[in-house]
């Protein structure tokens, strides 16, 4: 058993989950179902081969804060939400008359988009008449560049949000406790996040030399090339999220310790629909915050592959001794060989002292948020991609002056790129001996990246 360092749990944005019904946000998104009935060949759902669909729920799922909005259907199949612009929804048509991942009767899906996103402050999006087929997959009912135009959605930013949001598919639940209720009608908040974390930026590749602070002090990491910054993921975990009211057992120990497996009664799976077990998890972990329970699995992902990163969904369930459970259908991940070659956004920062040298003390952070293109290139995130990707919060920096008891922090605005002034005490970046940089996407992942090693000759933090 270890205990996590702080840079790995160095992020924690406490916010609420939020479960709603009616009309929602701004955007209005709306269409018809060709028919409410959908028949299944392979298997039942209570007794029955046919569900028909009753709701629709759209759902925004933003690390530690999902949003959900559920609406009824009419009689004639027409359903209308309302959903805040700039952030990506799921949307997942619903028979309540089921129980659990039954409830599910179809999931949007358009190109390689798994998620709908407006961008425009107001408006509408009528998706036309769609149809269920008896996979799940609800199909629009107009065209695809159609959508884009009514989304305001640029088919580049399409094309990057479509890389990285299946992961948004985790919480198509909508009866995630199995209580035959849609836990947004019954202010039920559940969800589940990944953490990902990574060894201090390299250049050039995992064998290349440690960048340190003097490499980003009044000067970016370089972006192409043979000495163009490397970020190596090396363990991430999978946290279940959920109210103390509903449970409040430990099932790991003490926050940040790492177990070998949960106790207490408490259990995990990710089983694949054709019944196959994922690879077992290098440990299990917790976080808990607030009066929320955080924990779950951990993966070296250098030895062990998350499950579902093979590209086949899975179910991932968390047992507690309550005899209740959690169940998250749908879970596709990606390898650390994908997280690590493209589609990963990243803030790069620079430290700018007052003399231009690293002796000097530090007034401003420079910003500049980048997508990963390969393991050897990078290239400036846009405005619209920013947008769609980090967390309303923006990106967090902890700069540790001396000692760990003396953190400066640093909020990174949710902007394609921009400087930020020097808040904490006068620092020069010798003084600096760690730091960690973190943000919470919009997808559900909670990402630590960017961290460098102290200048040379400076000591790491006690």
């Amino acid at each position: 058993m270890r205990t996590l360092t702080f840079l790995q749990v160095a992020l924690v944005v406490v916010a609420v989950s939020g479960c709603k019904g009616g009309s929602g946000g701004a955007f209005t998104i709306s269409g018809k179902l060709g028919s409410m009935s959908v028949q299944s060949g392979t298997h039942t759902w209570a007794g029955s081969t046919t569900k028909t669909v009753t709701h629709v729920m759209a759902v925004n799922p933003q690390t530690s804060n999902p949003d959900r909005i559920v609406s009824s259907v009419g009689s004639d199949g027409s359903f209308s939400l309302g959903v805040d612009p700039g952030r990506p929804y799921v949307l997942v048509f619903v028979d309540s008359h089921q129980v659990g991942t039954d409830m599910i009767v179809g999931i949007f899906k358009a190109e390689t988009l798994d998620t709908l996103a407006p961008v425009k402050s107001t408006g509408a999006a009528n998706l036309g008449t769609m149809n269920i087929d008896g996979a799940g997959k609800a199909a629009l009912g107009i065209s695809y560049d159609e959508l884009l135009t009514k989304l305001g959605l640029s088919s580049d930013a399409a094309l990057s949000l479509g890389a990285v949001d299946d992961l948004s598919l985790r919480l198509t639940n909508p009866d995630i406790d199995g209580d035959g209720k849609i836990d947004a009608l019954s202010d039920e908040n559940y969800w589940v996040d990944f953490h990902v974390r990574t060894e201090n930026i390299k250049f050039g590749g995992p064998s290349g030399t440690t960048a340190t602070v003097s490499d980003i002090t009044n000067k970016f990491l370089d972006v192409t090339g043979p000495n163009a910054a490397y970020i190596q993921f090396n363990l991430a975990s999978i946290y279940a999220v959920y109210p103390q009211s509903f449970d409040n057992q430990n099932y790991v120990g003490s926050s940040h310790m790492q177990v070998a497996m949960p106790s207490g009664g408490g259990s995990f799976s990710a089983v694949s629909a054709a019944g196959v077990s994922a690879a077992a998890a290098s440990s299990y972990s917790q976080s808990p915050f607030g009066d929320h329970q955080q924990w779950g699995p951990d993966y070296n992902v250098s030895m062990v592959q998350l499950p579902g990163s093979d590209g086949t969904p899975v179910t991932l369930k968390f047992g507690l001794s309550s005899g209740k459970s959690l169940t998250f259908p749908n879970v596709v991940t990606r390898t650390k060989t994908q997280l690590e070659a493209s589609g990963t956004v990243v803030p790069f920062i620079q430290l700018v002292t007052s003399d231009g040298t690293d002796n000097g003390n530090i007034t401003a952070v420079k910003y500049k948020f980048m997508r990963r293109v390969s393991s050897t290139e990078w290239a400036e995130a846009t405005d619209q991609e920013v947008e769609l990707i980090v967390n309303d919060n923006g990106a967090y920096a902890a700069f540790y002056v001396g000692a760990k008891d003396n953190p400066q922090s640093v909020t990174i605005p949710r902007q394609a790129s921009g400087s930020v002034s020097w808040s904490g005490s006068s620092a020069t970046p010798k003084q600096i001996c760690s730091m960690a940089i973190s943000y919470d996407d919009k997808l559900g992942l909670r990402i630590f990246a960017g961290n460098v090693a102290p200048a040379t000759g400076v000591a790491t933090c006690n």
